[in-house]
């Protein structure tokens, strides 16, 4: 969503380099989003998409931790904070029997939210790449020559499934930008 942002920005205001790159910025976002849309039509989640190694990635050449293994952990922070308390006068029952030390981490797991939470990606993709093209239409069309032919087949399919998907839903108010 980020890198895609860049796009809502005229051209002329863009460094060189990024001009450059924003055939590779829609390549990668409308594959992107074609990969979310086909995983949403499967029933998966963001959370159960299987983590896919990158082809040439290995981890035992670099040695140092693995994905799994941070540097700080947050049960091992839960864990010092309750001995801490322990220590400061609790209950020791309680501490044996496991209860509480772990209820701190919990709490922030659950309480977490971002602002782009409610997000939709797909018709985040679609209204930059409108909002751009309609913008600057000379620039976009010469970015449009310079994308794959399949980019450009991805793109078409994620307008209509977006078009689709805003008339089942009915009229709505326009973003705000």
């Amino acid at each position: 969503l980020g890198l895609l942002s860049t796009l809502r920005l005229p051209a002329s205001v863009l460094p060189q380099g990024l001009v450059a790159m924003i055939p590779n910025i829609i390549s990668a976002a409308v594959k992107l989003a074609a990969k979310m849309k086909a995983d949403v039509e499967k029933g998966l989640k963001d959370d159960d998409a299987a983590i896919e190694p990158e082809a040439g990635d290995d981890d035992e050449q670099w040695g140092g931790f693995d994905e799994n293994e941070d540097v700080t952990n947050p049960n091992d922070e839960a864990y010092m904070s309750a001995l801490n308390k322990l220590t400061a006068g609790g209950d020791v029952s309680q501490f044996l029997l496991g209860d509480g030390w772990d209820d701190d981490f919990d709490d922030l797991e659950d309480d977490y939210h971002s602002p782009i939470d409610n997000v939709d990606e797909l018709h985040f993709v679609n209204d930059v790449l409108k909002e751009a093209y309609q913008r600057e239409p000379e620039v976009y069309q010469q970015v449009q020559g310079a994308l794959p032919a399949e980019t450009v087949a991805a793109c078409q399919q994620l307008f209509a499934a977006v078009d689709a998907q805003r008339s089942q839903a009915g009229p709505a108010t326009p973003p705000a930008s």
